[in-house]
């Protein structure tokens, strides 16, 4: 079995992390923290095309202070993310949402911090 690569990001980075999986198999695991997920489009996206592999595991985490906002886009971020992470649970996919105190900007690192353990994990769980 040869190495395995994931891939993660904050904010923007991490509607990135989940729209390559779509675009390349070479991830075998993604994290998604405070991902861009109000992105127009997004869920349409995912729900009407196919992952390159299928990834051992997905993490998101969300402030759930980051949907309220008169924004007519970032008000969809919370909404958008639970669909596709459901999506993703109702594929088999090894995933989880995690809803944190604070808006977009709170704890940035340790929620950084907390996807990559969970990633790691996770992938090595499945293994043992």
């Amino acid at each position: 079995m040869g190495p395995r690569y994931g891939t993660l990001g904050y904010s923007l980075a991490g509607l990135f992390a989940v729209y390559s999986l779509y675009r390349t198999d070479i991830f075998s695991r993604a994290a998604s923290m405070s991902g861009s997920l109000w992105f127009p489009g997004i869920v349409d996206y995912i729900n009407t095309h196919d992952m390159m592999a299928h990834p051992e595991c997905v993490y998101f985490s969300l402030g759930n202070k980051e949907c309220k906002t008169n924004n007519q886009y970032l008000k969809y971020v919370q909404e958008n993310t639970e669909a596709i992470h459901s999506l993703y649970s109702d594929q088999g996919l090894n995933t989880v949402f995690v809803l944190n105190p604070g808006n977009h900007y709170r704890e940035a690192a340790e929620r950084s911090a907390a996807g990559i353990a969970w990633i790691l994990n996770a992938a090595r769980d499945r293994q043992a």
